[in-house]
């Protein structure tokens, strides 16, 4: 009790930022956790994932994922590619993805070692028409048809598109596997206005190994 309680007070002063849909079952998208995983396994593979998060709401967060990498084995290589996508809010709020993805691989007498790196270009939108701006709200309108809006925060409005690059390492063997990935490293400028929004970097740590069971 005295070690969950010590963990439960280093989570509160440390400073949590939201940036990327997570999926639950992450081993199942391994090139969405480390590019180090790209062509990891023997032969070619291909993995699709889907979250649809708290259904009951009518403008749920949808998030789709895509992907297909193989091992090329002359180069000592691993070549992916992969389509991320998410929709979310009421005002229809998107962002779709896709990486090129490349490791290569080190083999030791009974381990691997693979470095990793992802280049990928986003675009990202939101649908304009069904956004409500102050100067709309007006309490002397009775009806459901709002005014057109005359606020200069509209004309500043665009959709982006960026760059954004990652990398990563994965060190396994047949049983064992430990890796980090670092996403986002140019920390790429996200905002819908002329301001800045970057993007923070974010780090994962991971490993597992199997353990059978007789």
């Amino acid at each position: 009790m005295k070690y969950l309680l010590v963990l439960a007070l280093c989570l509160l002063a440390s400073i949590v930022k939201a940036q990327d849909p997570t999926y639950s079952m992450f081993y199942a998208n391994p090139l969405y956790l480390n590019p180090g995983f790209t062509g990891a396994t023997e032969s070619q593979r291909m993995v699709i994932n889907h979250r649809n998060q708290w259904p009951n709401i009518p403008t749920a967060f949808q998030t789709y994922s895509a992907s297909y990498d193989v091992n090329a084995y002359i180069y000592k290589s691993g070549f992916g590619i992969q389509l991320n996508g998410d929709k979310s809010g009421s005002v229809g709020l998107k962002s779709s993805q896709l990486n090129l993805l490349y490791s290569y691989k080190i083999t030791g007498e009974n381990y691997v070692i693979s470095p990793g790196i992802s280049f990928g270009y986003n675009n990202r939108s939101i649908d304009y028409n069904k956004l409500i701006f102050g100067d709309q709200l007006s309490f002397n309108n009775s009806s459901n048809n709002l005014p057109p809006t005359l606020d200069p925060a509209l004309f500043d409005l665009r959709t982006i598109n960026y760059f954004d690059f990652s990398a990563g390492l994965l060190v396994y063997d047949k049983n064992t596997w430990i890796g980090f990935s670092f996403w986002h490293l140019n920390q790429p400028n996200r905002s819908f206005l002329k301001g800045s929004s970057h993007l923070p970097m974010k780090i994962s740590i991971h490993g597992g190994f199997k353990m059978p069971l007789n």
